[in-house]
């Protein structure tokens, strides 16, 4: 098994513990192909998400399902408001994280256990408040940097910062978006164990992913974050003369899943969310990460 195998194996065992699950007795499940989902306007199992309604939700769920709706195609519904899940008495967007990770467990899972799966997490977004809607702003007609992305959440101003980072999506693409929060979230791993890398980028990927879905909600939600965080400067690089070794490497993986305890599992998940993000780092940017 290479190194990229068992930090994806790892981190599916550590996402199912987060949720207080059984880890599945064999990863030789079925693939479930993306769809196109139509957009809902108005439905009632995202109403009763919104209302923090567990008892109705798992109803509304259950009716989908003895419709012959698919469960995976009801999870991709549920975008819109996930994104909002909040994680009192913590800051961290751990539930919208959470439904981005739900994408790298599902490959594993036989179709008939996906049901359960989002049953599970239905009822995990309807038992949380909701982050206040934060209506679309229009976008600014003006050149945006990121350093006024980072201005704008060193001023503590939610709506500024998303507005300004809907812009910047926009002006330089949501690849370059995601590079840049994730550096930035860089510098802040210490004091957030870890949900400034690991929340974003399940965020962020699941947003560039879902290109049938408006990424405001998800971009409030990192502003909102950001802002709480106070996490406004972009560290400089870490330099090396050299690139870790693959030895090195592994050497890292195996401290981050060794271990009981919550620690242990966010440095877990920290880990996977770096090698998943890769794909955004030049050689300099992976190593510093």
């Amino acid at each position: 098994m290479n190194r990229r195998e068992f930090i994806k194996k790892s981190a599916a065992y550590a996402a199912y513990t987060a949720f207080g699950m059984t880890a599945p007795a064999t990863f030789k499940g079925v693939a479930v192909a993306r769809k196109q989902p139509d957009m809902i306007v108005e439905d009632d199992l995202l109403q009763a998400l919104e209302a923090s309604d567990v008892a109705r939700a798992s109803e509304q769920l259950r009716k989908k399902l003895s419709k012959g709706e698919e469960a995976w195609e009801i999870h991709l519904s549920l975008f819109p408001v996930v994104q909002r899940v909040l994680n009192p008495p913590f800051i961290n967007p751990h539930l919208p994280k959470m439904y981005g990770i739900y994408r790298e467990l599902v490959p594993y899972l036989r179709k008939n256990e996906i049901p359960a799966l989002i049953h599970l997490e239905v009822t995990e977004y309807a038992k949380r408040p909701k982050l206040k809607e934060l209506p679309k702003a229009k976008l600014l007609n003006s050149s945006v940097s990121f350093s006024d992305v980072e201005t704008a959440i060193g001023d503590q101003d939610w709506e500024k910062t998303a507005v300004l980072m809907a812009t910047f999506h926009a002006q330089e693409g949501g690849v370059e978006l995601a590079r840049r929060l994730l550096l930035l979230g860089s510098g802040y791993l210490d004091g957030s164990l870890g949900h400034s890398i690991s929340c974003t980028t399940f965020i962020l990927l699941e947003m560039l992913e879902r290109d049938d879905q408006d990424p405001w909600p998800g971009l409030a939600t990192l502003a909102d974050y950001f802002c709480k965080g106070r996490f406004n400067t972009t560290p400089a690089l870490w330099k090396s003369k050299a690139f870790p070794s693959d030895e090195a490497l592994n050497h890292h993986l195996l401290r981050a899943t060794s271990g009981s305890g919550i620690v242990n599992l966010h440095h877990t998940i920290t880990r996977y969310a770096v090698e998943r993000a890769r794909q955004f780092f030049s050689k300099e940017e992976y190593n510093h990460m």
